[in-house]
């Protein structure tokens, strides 16, 4: 998802060697004028995120992935708030894999 997670997506295709794909927040009228740049049509696709809190950023890129065939149902997220995100995305069929939550920051 753009801004915050695109160098943590490419960094992972990177390192994984996989292609990747850049989900816009809305549609351009110029250039390349669709909500995805990349093929994700029939790939298994991981959504990356930098935070997550209430899930609607990220539940809006597996809408906009699915929407365009690709099969979504797992978010890798660096930081998790613990505000919502976990439960809405389950309610998806998503699962979350946070690298650290919230509370664990704050408890050190």
């Amino acid at each position: 998802m753009a801004v915050g997670g695109v160098p943590l997506c490419v960094a992972t295709a990177i390192a994984k060697k996989k292609p990747y794909a850049i989900i816009r927040a809305a549609e351009k009228d110029h250039g390349k004028k669709s909500l995805i740049i990349g093929d994700v049509k029939d790939k298994n696709v991981l959504l990356v995120e930098d935070v997550t809190t209430s899930g609607g950023s990220a539940l809006y890129g597996i809408n906009v992935l699915r929407a365009a065939g690709a099969r979504a149902d797992c978010v890798v997220t660096v930081v998790d708030r613990e505000q919502g995100a976990a439960s809405l995305l389950a309610a998806h069929g998503v699962t979350i894999h946070p690298l650290v939550r919230i509370s664990e920051l704050l408890n050190r």
